[in-house]
């Protein structure tokens, strides 16, 4: 893994707190966030890390298998 993804995973699992919200966890590359950025932000440069919550939190019984939020990296 490189040196760079590794920080970000351990900065972003030290901010968790165990509870019910789902996060799928999407590494990409610099062309991807830039069209998502493009296209939810209206932004045409590229970025490191994008953010997408879907629902309001509730017991995975409730939700499924359905991610609460997504989160772009950049590698």
């Amino acid at each position: 893994m490189p040196p760079r993804t590794q920080s970000v995973l351990e900065i972003f699992a030290a901010r968790m707190r165990p509870g019910w919200l789902q996060v799928q966890l999407i590494l990409a590359d610099d062309a991807l966030l830039r069209r998502l950025n493009r296209r939810y932000r209206n932004k045409t440069s590229t970025t490191d890390v994008l953010s997408f919550r879907y629902e309001q939190e509730r017991p995975p019984e409730l939700h499924g298998d359905q991610p609460h939020a997504e989160i772009y990296v950049s590698l």
